[in-house]
């Protein structure tokens, strides 16, 4: 989609040669605008301070793996959000259970509140409170908790698998295979004792 930034950076340029390549229309009163992995185009980039100036009133969210390497941004421009795993307290309302969330809020200590929030509890770890793995752990809950399992396991082999990809996309070849074996030690770095 780098073809969309290549001419005028003008949203209503940008917005047209987005449609073009999509082949689909943009409607800016009804639709956002999500430029995925931003950073691997510095136009695309640069166009955020003309989103800003030019068209205000549209929502336009950009996101990406390299953001912090990129050498120049449109300071004052852009708003940053730093996505994180869910909370304990989040992944409670994600499950849809207000009297959980109740109990917890209030900090209730009597063994029926204990009992379900510590059940809740081990589920939030398994899931790292990673917002797909919750998503796709809720989403499961008709079936067999190995069919659960599986789901989610999935999801966070997916997302493991997607870091290592980026290894070599931002380090090179050489320094990847490093940060590779750096990243596959630590789970047995974390075990060991001492």
């Amino acid at each position: 989609m780098a073809e969309a930034f290549a001419g005028s950076l003008t949203p209503t340029d940008v917005l047209t040669n987005i449609e073009l390549l999509a082949g689909k229309p943009f409607n800016p009163k009804t639709d956002l605008l999500i430029l995925d992995e931003i950073g691997e185009c510095q136009r695309a980039v640069t166009s955020l301070k003309y989103f800003a100036e030019q068209a205000p009133h549209m929502y336009v969210v950009s996101s990406g793996s390299n953001i912090g390497l990129l050498n120049s941004f449109p300071v004052g421009k852009v708003e940053h959000y730093y996505l994180r795993p869910l909370s304990f307290r989040e992944f409670l309302a994600a499950g849809n259970e207000p009297a959980l969330v109740k109990a917890y809020d209030a900090q209730m200590n009597n063994p029926a509140a204990h009992t379900q929030l510590f059940d809740k509890l081990t589920d939030y770890y398994f899931t790292g409170g990673m917002p797909e793995a919750v998503s796709t752990w809720y989403a499961n809950s008709q079936r067999s908790i190995l069919e659960r399992i599986e789901a989610v396991t999935k999801v966070q082999r997916d997302l493991i698998s997607g870091y290592q990809r980026d290894f070599g996309k931002y380090s090179g070849k050489t320094d990847a295979s490093l940060i590779e074996a750096v990243f596959n030690a630590v789970p047995a770095q974390l075990s060991s004792d001492g």
